[in-house]
């Protein structure tokens, strides 16, 4: 049974929630049955290559093996272009901290193809909000401010990182609309045609938030044992 010892780890756990700073912690993105394209909100699924003027899904062939199944991507090739979106949804849970707040999106982002390199592409996101007990969805960044312009295209397994931070973009009212049981939906495009013969990637990994290590009342944050 726990003593009084206020370093002891339930003390500990639950004083860590009532400081209110939390911890930096990964979180799970979601799955590719999560990801929904421009048409008829269709969801994204491994079926091969992307149409030529759409977006779609795919394998990157794992260890240059064909049909070798490593990381799945969304892709962007041909003609696609603003229109052709790719929607996502993550919400935050009663763990999320208001203060600060923290919510960093990693990508691997590349470009691939035997077309000739499209310098001036990048990748946008649109990111909404929909919060509790709020009827509007808010907008907390425009595609137009939250944007990555990838380098030259390759021929070889790499790519670059695209790190998405909406504090360090957002302002202190579109920050506010984060906070537990918000609905954040993610909006994916290139901002122009892609590119004959060019396909425009992205592989999502795994989002970094701040999160308390307790939940419920704020009278539960309290030590247990004084």
């Amino acid at each position: 049974m726990p003593g009084t010892n206020p370093l002891f780890i339930e003390n500990t756990i639950n004083r860590h929630g009532a400081n209110a700073k939390g911890v930096v912690r990964n979180i799970p993105y979601p799955a590719l049955s999560e990801w929904f394209g421009a048409v008829n909100a269709n969801l994204c699924t491994i079926s091969g290559v992307p149409p030529a003027n759409g977006e779609g899904s795919d394998y990157i062939e794992a260890n240059g093996v064909s049909g070798g199944r490593g990381h799945w991507y969304v892709g962007w090739q041909g003609t696609a272009a603003e229109t052709n979106t790719v929607n996502t949804f993550i919400t935050l849970d009663d763990e999320f901290c208001e203060d600060p707040k923290d919510f960093k999106w990693p990508f691997l982002v590349r470009k691939v193809g035997a077309g000739t390199d499209n310098t001036d592409l990048r990748i946008t996101c649109l990111v909404k909000a929909m919060v509790p007990g709020d009827a509007t969805e808010r907008t907390v960044l425009a595609a137009a401010d939250n944007y990555f312009v990838p380098g030259a295209k390759v021929s070889t397994l790499t790519f670059e990182t695209w790190t998405m931070d909406i504090p360090a973009l957002a302002t202190a009212t579109q920050l506010g609309y984060l906070r537990p049981r918000t609905v954040l939906s993610f909006t994916f495009a290139p901002q122009e045609s892609v590119g004959t013969n060019l396909m425009l990637q992205i592989i999502p990994r795994h989002p970094i938030v701040r999160k308390h290590l307790v939940v419920a009342s704020e009278s539960d944050r309290k030590p247990l044992f004084v």
